[in-house]
């Protein structure tokens, strides 16, 4: 891979470091699959949660905490809630999602694994492919130039 395509930006807030060469775990869902009034009264827990963490030390260990029981969550409604788009259950719609994964896998990342819902998809990729020939990546996630 060409350092051009060295990708070093990502517009999605969360999580706040993306390292380079990393794993990331994502997923995604339709639009409507979780009703916009459940959305917003998620969110406004999350954020009212954020806002009461008291800065000490043990700070960034809660805060992931926080981050996790908000997502399992929101996973816990895309699992529940029977309403909405169910698009993914198509066959036919599931292989397109499918062979969009496989598309990049190999070039911009490694597609570990993926798992096709009813109304969204979870994926673990790796992206260390990503990384130039002479870089290697230490455990502490610290670059190290060969």
């Amino acid at each position: 891979m060409s350092d051009r395509n060295f990708k070093e930006f990502y517009r999605q807030d969360l999580p706040p470091l993306q390292p380079l060469g990393a794993s990331f775990f994502v997923t995604f869902r339709l639009k409507g699959s979780i009703p916009q009034i459940k959305l917003l009264q998620l969110k406004g827990r999350y954020e009212e949660s954020m806002k009461n963490l008291k800065k000490e030390e043990y700070y960034d260990e809660i805060k992931y905490k926080v981050r996790n029981e908000y997502f399992f969550e929101s996973e816990k409604l895309l699992e529940e809630i029977k309403t909405g788009p169910r698009y993914l259950a198509l066959k036919e719609v599931a292989q397109v999602v499918a062979d969009e994964l496989h598309r990049f896998d190999g070039d911009l990342y490694d597609l570990i694994a993926y798992s096709i819902r009813s109304n969204h998809v979870h994926i673990l990729i790796d992206t260390s492919i990503q990384l130039p020939i002479d870089v290697d990546v230490c455990i502490s996630n610290h670059f190290k130039i060969s």
